[in-house]
């Protein structure tokens, strides 16, 4: 909970960021965290670094901000970010930017054949953060 007594780590269970969640992200990552980006915060999108289809928490730290053209770049790419924490403590998002960096991540957290993304794969799924994960 914020100091308003706003919930600020959700879970699995929302998927979309709430404004006090948003407002955090703002505070901390203050621009597009794509290198090289200074998008300010309010030109960007809260997303999920591990994706929410993926079973991937709407909390602080599987957030980040990113722009609308690297959003769509780090989603086409499966580029893979994560928070990590500077020498003094600040909490920053850092990227491989190697093409499939996402798939591998993703590969590592799992158990070992535990199906991807959430419910019945046949289903449809909401547009955003959600993409179905790559064919074996």
């Amino acid at each position: 909970m914020n100091t308003c007594g706003q919930p600020v780590d959700l879970g699995a269970a929302e998927r979309c960021f709430t404004p006090a969640q948003i407002k955090r992200l703002w505070l901390r990552d203050r621009h597009c965290t794509y290198p090289g980006c200074d998008a300010p915060a309010a030109w960007t999108d809260a997303h999920h670094l591990i994706h929410w289809a993926d079973h991937g928490p709407t909390d602080l730290d599987n957030g980040a901000l990113l722009c609308q053209r690297h959003h769509t770049i780090v989603h086409t790419q499966r580029y893979h970010g994560r928070v990590e924490r500077d020498q003094h403590g600040r909490e920053r998002v850092t990227w491989d930017l190697t093409p499939g960096a996402y798939d591998h991540a993703l590969a590592q957290l799992q158990p070992h054949g535990s199906p991807h993304g959430r419910g019945d794969p046949a289903l449809p799924r909401a547009s955003g953060d959600d993409h179905p994960p790559p064919r074996p």
